[in-house]
């Protein structure tokens, strides 16, 4: 049984080893042509790839997220979140977003729907 066994793996083995050295001997890998910034548009949807960005940093969309993972409590909310969350508007003057995933445990589900109403996002 013993010598059955080292013959598959041999057998194993050997068609493995080849099949790899035909994939290394057919991997000749070649360099990607040059991107021609004339001919690529971005009007034809194409752009070259470049270190520089197209729009302007000041006016640039930002994205931060922000996520809540405990119960809410009033005091909590007070003390915390509202100085956080209330007190930064984005540039049309609604509140930041943000997202709070809620626990049944402790929670107060009063400021739970106040925080709602203001718009916030809430999981339960």
């Amino acid at each position: 049984v013993r010598q059955q066994h080292s013959g598959v793996f041999k057998m194993k083995f050997s068609t493995s080893f080849v099949l790899l050295c035909c994939i290394f001997a057919c991997s000749h890998g070649e360099d990607a042509e040059q991107c021609e910034e004339d001919k690529c548009l971005i009007d034809s949807n194409c752009r070259c790839s470049s270190t520089n960005n197209p729009i302007d940093a000041s006016t640039a969309p930002q994205l931060a997220v922000l996520a809540f993972v405990e119960a809410v409590t009033t005091e909590l909310y007070e003390n915390r979140w509202s100085e956080l969350l209330e007190s930064r508007k984005n540039p049309d003057g609604s509140y930041i977003g943000a997202t709070f995933y809620v626990p049944h445990e402790y929670a107060d589900y009063q400021k739970v729907q106040d925080i709602a109403s203001i718009g916030f996002e809430v999981a339960v």
